[in-house]
């Protein structure tokens, strides 16, 4: 590039891009739709552990009732 093509560019080209700007009513929308996303995620992540932690419990007493449980479960069920 030549010296003549530097000084022939326009000022728009040399200032930085910003992008979209948001106003403030969109910004509050974004932050309450993060907000949504982040509840829902929490409430998904309880469920799964819950599902999870009932699903074990029922494989445990089933195996303490078939005798194939080991005997530190037995021994631990059977204080409850």
């Amino acid at each position: 590039m030549s010296e003549d093509d530097k000084q022939s560019a326009s000022p728009e080209q040399s200032e930085p891009v910003r992008g979209v700007v948001l106003t403030p009513a969109q910004i509050a929308a974004r932050g309450k739709r993060n907000i949504a996303i982040a509840f829902s995620l929490l409430a998904f992540v309880v469920l799964v552990f819950f599902a999870t932690y009932i699903r074990l419990t029922g494989n445990i007493e089933t195996r303490i009732q078939d005798g194939t449980a080991p005997p530190d479960v037995v021994k631990e069920s059977l204080a409850n």
